[in-house]
């Protein structure tokens, strides 16, 4: 979930670290980096038992969390919709009985850390965002639709091990997510994937811990997006059937 911040900056643009808390509130942002897990049991003790000297200096008293979501990915079209074309991404995340609709605007990287409005609101399981409770995320998916219907273009079930480190005033989420792609029930690919995202504090120290990641045996550079990996794999799996 996003923090208020700063509109979101230009694709491309070089920004220095804090430039989203220097900039006029207007949108929530997220701020994360996203990383490659060869070796998951490396990340999983890590995350167990947090060793700052490995964390550039971040700890943590908390216990892990176990999470399982679902989230569907919706546009006009697989690869190429209304929405892409807009430049959003859209999902509609199921988490027990509750389902949250979340608009992600393009970002832009900088020192290995993605910055990119993020909009979240209310939304149902039904594919009919008209009648959705009204939110910020609901308005900017109906403006980038035009009145064309949405549907699902890619569906993803997570497994996610997450755990809040902290460090000075900085605190981040980091989570060991496994991922599978999924298509009517069935599992169609998977992989691990890290994400340690800015709750609060300097988008500096984000940056070291996300070097000091990158250090560790079995963590490496991101593969692309989640939407990516779950199109790719339906659309492999449908090709070949």
């Amino acid at each position: 979930m996003g923090r208020p911040s700063g509109a979101a900056y230009p694709s491309g643009a070089a920004y220095p670290s804090g430039a989203a808390e220097r900039s006029a509130a207007s949108e929530p942002t997220e701020i994360e980096i996203k990383l490659q897990v060869t070796r998951p049991s490396v990340v999983r003790r890590l995350l167990n038992q947090p060793q700052p000297h490995l964390l550039a200096g971040f700890e943590s008293t908390d216990p892990p969390r176990r999470i399982t979501v679902s989230d569907r990915y919706i546009d006009t079209a697989a690869g190429g919709g209304a929405l892409a074309d807009a430049g959003l991404r859209a999902r509609l995340r199921r988490r027990g009985n509750d389902v949250t609709l979340t608009v992600k605007r393009s970002g832009v990287e900088f020192r290995g850390v993605t910055t990119r409005v993020e909009l979240e609101g209310p939304a149902t399981r039904a594919l009919n965002p008209v009648r959705w409770p009204p939110s910020e995320a609901k308005a900017a998916l109906l403006q980038a639709l035009g009145g064309q219907p949405a549907r699902e273009i890619a569906r993803l079930r997570q497994r996610r091990l997450t755990q809040v480190l902290r460090r000075a005033g900085t605190t981040v989420e980091i989570s060991l997510d496994y991922l599978e792609a999924t298509d009517a029930g069935r599992v169609l690919a998977r992989r691990y994937e890290l994400e340690a995202e800015l709750k609060e504090g300097d988008e500096a120290a984000l940056s070291e811990l996300g070097e000091a990641l990158r250090k560790i045996d079995g963590i490496g550079a991101p593969l692309g997006s989640k939407l990516g990996f779950a199109i790719e794999a339906r659309a492999h799996a449908r090709a070949g059937a």
